[in-house]
């Protein structure tokens, strides 16, 4: 696992992970990232949602996946981001097409819930959608949004997003 960091530390733009090199990469938006990527013992550590990731990934016939966010502050509870204003990181929207250009050219939006009412996931979406890239979803609120991986099945299916 590799990660990109601001140098103060408080925003992660990017993370990822290639376990096959002869298969193409997935590549994720989520919401916000959590401390994964963080070292620990002089080892990064993964959380919940990284690990869900990779078992997506894995069975969708990837060899890697990289996330980003709309929101690239490091916060482990929405309760912290949105106290802090929802700060998106001065190069967030640069390394979120980046992670898009890493993948194969779909990319998984999963932002759920947390996104109700925020302009800033909408504005990622047109910009990954005004860079060629195809947007999917592992299905959608009823709200409408593109669900969060960590309580879905493996069995649930990526569908487009229009």
């Amino acid at each position: 696992m590799q990660a990109t960091f601001s140098p103060c530390g408080r925003f992660r733009y990017l993370l990822w992970d290639v376990w096959d090199d002869r298969k193409p990469m997935l590549a994720w938006c989520l919401f916000n990232p959590s401390t994964a990527g963080s070292i620990l013992n002089g080892r990064m550590i993964p959380d919940h949602t990284w690990t869900k990731g990779v078992g997506f990934s894995r069975k969708l016939g990837y060899g890697g996946q990289v996330f980003c966010n709309p929101y690239a502050y490091v916060a482990t509870s929405p309760k912290d981001l949105k106290a802090a204003g929802y700060p998106i990181g001065p190069e967030n929207d640069r390394y979120i097409l980046d992670a898009c250009r890493m993948g194969d050219g779909k990319v998984v939006c999963a932002w759920g819930g947390l996104g109700k009412g925020l302009a800033h996931p909408s504005e990622v979406l047109q910009t990954i959608r005004r860079a060629g890239f195809q947007t999917v979803a592992l299905g959608f609120t009823t709200e409408g949004l593109p669900r969060h991986p960590l309580m879905l099945g493996y069995d649930t299916p990526l569908v487009p997003y229009p």
